[in-house]
C-alpha cells in the first residue's frame, strides 16, 4: 500500500473518530447551579415571657427577614451559650422530628449550621430544638426563586 493511500485511511479514520466524539459530546447535558450568594443569621434562645417558655429567635445577620431564595447558601451561627441545652435545628414541618416531619440534610460544625437552598428544597423551612417542642414557635423560612437550572 502507497503512503498516499495510507494517510488518505488514517485521515478516514481521524474524521470517523472526531464525529463520533462530537456526537458522544452533544450528548451530554451540562448544568450549572446558580449561585445566589449567602445569607447568615445568629440563632439564641431565650426565655419569651409573652409564651411563658424557651424559644429561638433567628436575626439575619444582613437585617433583611426570612425569606431565602434558591440558590443560595445559609449559614446560621450558633455559638451562643443559650444554644448548649437547645440544639438547634431545620425541618420541613413545624416542630420537626416533635411532629413526624425530618430534619434537613446540612454541613454542621460546633458552632454553625450550614446548608444550600436547591430545587429539592421545600417552599418553608421551620426550625426546631431536638431535645424541646415548641421552640420554634411558628417562625419559618419562606423559600422562593426559580427552579430551573438549579443543582
Amino acid at each position: 500500500m502507497g503512503l498516499k493511500k495510507r494517510v488518505y485511511r488514517s485521515m478516514c479514520y481521524l474524521r470517523q473518530f472526531s464525529f463520533g466524539l462530537l456526537l458522544i459530546m452533544s450528548s451530554i447535558t451540562w448544568t450549572v447551579a446558580q449561585d445566589l450568594g449567602s445569607r447568615s443569621f445568629k440563632v439564641v434562645a431565650e426565655f419569651d415571657d409573652y409564651e411563658g417558655r424557651s424559644i429561638f429567635k433567628v436575626v439575619a445577620v444582613d437585617s433583611l427577614d426570612l425569606s431565602l431564595s434558591r440558590g443560595q447558601t445559609v449559614t446560621f451561627d450558633l455559638s451562643d451559650p443559650s444554644l448548649a441545652s437547645h440544639p438547634f435545628n431545620i425541618s420541613d414541618i413545624r416542630d420537626g422530628t416533635h411532629s413526624d416531619g425530618n430534619a434537613v440534610i446540612a454541613t454542621r460544625s460546633s458552632n454553625s449550621f450550614s446548608l444550600t437552598l436547591t430545587s429539592e428544597t421545600p417552599s418553608r423551612l421551620y426550625f426546631f430544638c431536638d431535645v424541646h417542642s415548641g421552640m420554634g414557635d411558628t417562625d419559618f423560612f419562606s423559600i422562593g426563586g426559580d427552579t430551573s437550572d438549579l443543582f
